[in-house]
């Protein structure tokens, strides 16, 4: 089994070793799931840590294989060898990994989720809107702009909710989701009150 850099002691002798250093942020294995979700985690994570251990952009992939666990680590080891050190930059790491573990066909599968999520039975706003974030990274050119995410965002949820939030001079996807939040909080405060009235959708 592949061995992580442990994480140093506090007054460590090396205080300037990246691998050491970001060992200290405790980062995730990538364990080679056909997870796009956990993929995309793992990379912005990497991605963050790196951006705060200050990593080069030439010692970051040497850096990230340590990570790698599992049918990720079995993947790197037979497909290394295509470039030469040198060559392999994170952007080229990054791709390859997600051509392995994210075929086009998931991509597509992930899209139309994002296309077709719609707030459905009992699912809470907080729900929907982390669903939302989930699987809109996924579709980003329907999310390009403020106003496209909040339309695509407002377009999941029920008529009366859309109704009441049109005309409304609502500027942020923050806005928004404060303001469906709000309205839900109303709606299950009058249901509590006329318990013998229908639900509505």
């Amino acid at each position: 089994m592949k061995q992580i850099p442990p994480i140093p002691p506090e007054g460590s002798s090396k205080p300037d070793d990246l691998a050491y250093r970001v060992a200290k942020r405790n980062p995730r294995t990538c364990e080679g799931k056909y997870d796009p979700v956990e993929l995309e985690e793992w990379i912005r994570g990497m991605k963050n840590i790196f951006t705060v251990v200050e990593v080069p952009e030439n010692k970051k992939v040497n850096v990230r294989i340590f990570y790698l666990a599992g049918e990720a680590d079995i993947w790197w080891n037979t497909v290394k060898c295509k470039w030469q050190e040198s060559e392999l930059t994170w952007t080229k790491f990054t791709k390859e990994l997600r051509a392995q573990f994210y075929p086009v066909t998931l991509q597509q599968q992930k899209e139309k989720e994002f296309k077709e999520l719609k707030r459905t039975g009992n699912m809470m706003v907080l729900q929907y809107a982390s669903k939302f974030a989930e699987l809109s990274q996924f579709a980003p050119e329907f999310v390009v702009s403020e106003r496209m995410k909040m339309g695509r965002f407002e377009n999941g949820w029920a008529f009366y909710i859309r109704n009441q939030l049109t005309g409304q001079p609502i500027k942020t996807y923050q806005e928004l989701y404060e303001r469906a939040a709000e309205l839900e909080h109303v709606k299950s405060e009058l249901r509590a009150l006329n318990p013998g009235n229908p639900k509505r959708k």
